[in-house]
């Protein structure tokens, strides 16, 4: 038996190994805490963009549609503005007697924040005051403010289909391996949303003050050719945009060829903003055969502003008077509601910019149904050789497919900062 003790060489071989077996033994610790801590961080981004864009999809199957004021929709591709009617879907006390909820992200967080009690399509829906704000995501994640959270809003079938993009990430730390992404995307359709129902939408935008030959339709395809005299003039909702001035030529008109789309049967809304400089008759809307009772129509007429509907065999007028008609800016519209029971509505609005308009009129219930002329609408002038054109400034003339409420006329209408 060697009773000598280890050599120096044997001393040196011993140490190395032990030496690797407790690096082994470290390295092993260290990786099965690293798993975990990487483990972890998944988890947690995977949780947080998983609830927060459930509650998004929730959030948007049941809104009663999207918040939008008369220019168009509020919502952009960073942020979604939802309307609620109540707060029945909607933590805590957010949008009261009905309003919007603003998704979006903000601080690394998505967050929602509530616009109590505003009207969907008033005129400042878009910047409605905000009220209480929730969180849907944790501290612990980040979702960027440029790429975190996005929205596309495209049309499925009529309806508005809003697909979402979350990605979270973890808050970043020196160790990169533990850093974690994680990226969610869902498509829903908004089948609560009510058809906006804009067909035609001629802005009469006119700001270069050089004559103008067409009225360009925003909303669909129903451009007018314009006769070669219509100077620009101030705008009567936005002055900086511009407006059409039509002159005392009894050529001076913008005429759309006849379109499907135009000849209405069911329930309608036509609406501008006028500023006339004549007191005798003069249209504005003009889809109107007089000869044989068809089309309809909307004309100024000393001090009172008309509605028109003809069905074939007669034609009814609804009308309202404008006490100042040629003192200022005036809102129009015309409302025709057909209802299932035969029991038909016309109406007409005016409202004098600057005061509270004198109202509304209408000629109660009436059984007429719409028959349209089949020929092409006029703007600014009649159709039967320019015996009632329009002297003076239009803007933003609008026709719809369905017949506006109350609260919609007043968004309208509004756009002019007349309180109501």
């Amino acid at each position: 038996m060697n009773k000598k003790g280890f050599t120096l060489i044997e001393t040196v071989i011993y140490i190395g190994i032990v030496s690797i077996i407790l690096v082994a033994v470290a390295n092993f610790h260290f990786s099965l805490g690293g798993t975990a801590s990487k483990l972890s961080t998944n988890i947690d981004t995977s949780r947080n963009s998983r609830i927060a864009l459930s509650s998004i999809d929730y959030l948007i199957r049941n809104a009663d549609g999207l918040l939008k004021n008369p220019n168009g929709y509020c919502s952009n591709n960073k942020q979604i503005f939802l309307y609620f009617e109540d707060d029945t879907y909607l933590p805590g006390n957010c949008v009261g007697d009905g309003g919007g909820i603003d998704i979006s992200s903000y601080n690394d967080r998505v967050r929602i924040s509530c616009i109590p009690n505003i009207d969907n399509d008033y005129f400042e829906a878009c910047y409605g005051t905000a009220g209480n704000e929730y969180y849907l995501t944790s501290p612990t994640v980040l979702v960027s403010s440029t790429d975190g959270l996005l929205f596309d809003i495209t049309e499925v079938e009529g309806f508005p289909n809003i697909e979402t993009t979350l990605k979270v990430d973890s808050i970043a730390t020196d160790q990169v391996y533990l850093t974690s992404t994680n990226t969610e995307v869902s498509s829903i359709s908004l089948r609560n949303e009510q058809d906006n129902g804009l067909i035609a939408w001629w802005k009469m935008n006119n700001s270069s003050g050089v004559y103008q030959t067409l009225a360009k339709d925003s909303a669909g395809d129903h451009n007018g050719l314009c006769s070669s005299q219509i100077l620009p003039g101030d705008g009567l909702i936005n002055k900086s945009e511009g407006s059409f001035r039509f002159g005392s030529s009894n050529i001076d008109q913008c005429i759309i060829a006849n379109s499907e789309t135009l000849n209405l049967s069911e329930s309608f809304t036509l609406s501008a903003w006028i500023n006339p400089n004549n007191n005798s008759r003069m249209h504005i809307i003009n889809k109107f055969d007089s000869d044989n009772y068809l089309g309809y129509a909307m004309y100024a007429d000393s001090g009172l502003v008309y509605c028109v509907l003809c069905d074939g065999i007669s034609c009814n007028h609804a009308q309202v008077p404008i006490a100042s008609l040629l003192s200022g800016d005036n809102f129009v519209s015309c409302v025709y509601r057909r209802n299932n029971d035969g029991n038909n509505d016309l109406n007409v609005y005016s409202y004098e910019e600057g005061r509270i308009g004198n109202g509304s009129a209408s000629i109660g219930t009436t059984d007429k149904i719409l028959v349209n002329a089949d020929k092409d609408l006029y703007l600014a002038n009649d159709s039967i050789g320019g015996i009632d054109n329009f002297i003076g400034y239009l803007d933003e003339i609008k026709i719809y497919n369905r017949a506006l409420n109350s609260n919609e006329i007043y968004a309208l209408m509004s756009q002019g900062n007349i309180p109501y």
